[in-house]
């Protein structure tokens, strides 16, 4: 069925996505820790926005995460239920994941 293998790839991009961002925002996060920890002083205060930045992208990535398995939970369960999963259900996970795309590139 086409709309597997869509669905298939729409998860897989975002999962890839999401892991790349998270691999980013720590390695970003891991520079600005180490300016804080190198000026006591007044580290905090140059840099704690910016730590803070990194670690609210860690948490968007953490939610998109937790979008993904549900979209997927919702899949098995709807399999299980039918023992087939119907052109609807990929129709409604698709535009679940669409839904999600479109809200990132508004920057919800």
């Amino acid at each position: 069925m086409e709309k597997d293998k869509i669905l298939y790839e729409q998860i897989k991009d975002a999962l890839e996505n999401i892991a790349q961002d998270r691999g980013c925002a720590f390695s970003a996060q891991a520079d600005v820790w180490n300016k804080i920890q190198s000026d006591k002083a007044h580290g905090h205060k140059e840099y704690g926005k910016h730590f803070t930045s990194y670690l609210e992208l860690c948490q968007r990535s953490n939610e998109q995460l937790i979008k993904i398995i549900s979209i997927v939970a919702k899949i098995s369960e709807k399999a299980s239920e039918n023992d087939e999963i119907l052109p609807d259900d990929f129709d409604e996970c698709l535009d679940m994941i669409q839904e999600e795309k479109n809200k990132q590139e508004d920057g919800e």
